[in-house]
């Protein structure tokens, strides 16, 4: 038996660009590649095989933590989609024919890419000391616009022996680390809170999270070709420091004026900003109702518990464009 070439064991991480935005893998992560199949089976016999159905391409990649205003386009794009439009196609460009790659390349110089690469889930985001700001994005690789299940390069691409480089990288400064507080009322010239909302501090960090529904279109003899865009969904969570039980009981309307079967939560909603230690409002939601709320007791434990805030869709009411849709959210970076 032979023994082992050492220099054929490859470990090393990876540079990630999607949709114009560039970063590196915080934890190692996969390319999942497989077949989906149909079983084969004849009653009288059972399962004789499996048929191809498609092939699958996944991959879930928590970045290094930078946050810039290239990455907030390649991995948030859906705030203001319309429903049925097609993906892949990033926010703000004209509907076309084009695929939008997802590139890894690897610390060895080999460059794997996902020639039709689709953002499945945009990250969650932590405004936290601890914790970096951002969670993993989860994407899709579908076949390759005008390809076919045997053109060469359908779905991936592997390519060896590039050089693996990176002039963008700036150092660590670009990955945050510090305080956040929540803003939750009324916007104007002066900004008028919720009671007992206004400089909302965390117990331990605040949490955003969006998450989008996608439509596979499909084909027969190829499979799914395409997305398309069906809805988005947002939502803030955090242990609140700051309001009392009161104010969060006054703002939920669980009971008592205002309150009642098949109200709308969009009566009781009101802007929603977070804002970091060095003054850049990072966050901000047009319209968040407060829609959960958590009473702990335990003498290790502060009686806030969690509560959780949900985004609702807000509409343009200017003339000329009254009806239009606004963006569910908005993010700015420093």
């Amino acid at each position: 038996m032979a023994g082992i070439n050492r220099l054929a064991l490859v470990a090393a991480g990876a540079k990630c660009t999607f949709g114009g935005g560039t970063f590196y893998n915080k934890s190692p992560f996969n390319i999942d590649r497989l077949f989906e199949t149909t079983p084969l089976e004849v009653d009288a016999l059972g399962k004789l095989s499996e048929r191809t159905k498609e092939v699958s391409l996944k991959a879930s990649i928590e970045p290094d933590g930078r946050f810039n205003a290239d990455l907030i386009a390649a991995l948030w794009p859906y705030t203001n989609t319309l429903a049925g439009a097609p993906i892949p196609v990033p926010a703000g460009t004209p509907l076309a024919d084009v695929d939008y790659p997802l590139v890894v390349h690897g610390g060895d110089g080999a460059k794997h890419t996902l020639l039709s690469a689709v953002l499945m889930k945009s990250p969650a985001l932590t405004f936290s000391t601890q914790k970096t700001l951002v969670g993993a994005a989860e994407f899709a690789g579908i076949l390759a616009n005008a390809a076919e299940w045997n053109t060469t390069y359908a779905r991936y691409k592997l390519e060896t022996g590039a050089a693996f480089t990176d002039a963008g990288w700036t150092g660590p400064s670009l990955i945050k680390t510090q305080g956040y507080k929540l803003d939750w009322g009324t916007p104007g010239e002066t900004f008028t809170p919720v009671t007992g909302f206004g400089g909302v501090r965390s117990q331990d960090g605040m949490t955003f999270e969006s998450t989008v529904n996608l439509q596979p279109i499909e084909i027969d003899d190829l499979g799914i070709v395409q997305y398309r865009f069906v809805s988005l969904t947002a939502s803030v969570k955090l242990k609140p420091v700051g309001p009392t039980f009161a104010q969060i009981d006054a703002a939920l309307k669980l009971q008592g004026t205002g309150a009642g079967r098949g109200t709308d939560l969009a009566a009781a909603a009101h802007q929603l900003t977070i804002t970091g230690a060095d003054n850049v409002v990072y966050l901000t939601i047009p319209a968040a109702a407060l829609k959960t709320e958590q009473d702990r007791f335990g003498a290790k434990e502060l009686r806030n518990g969690e509560i959780v805030f949900e985004a609702i869709r807000t509409f343009d009411a200017t003339e000329g464009h009254v009806g239009e849709q606004l963006a569910l959210y908005t993010l700015a970076a420093a």
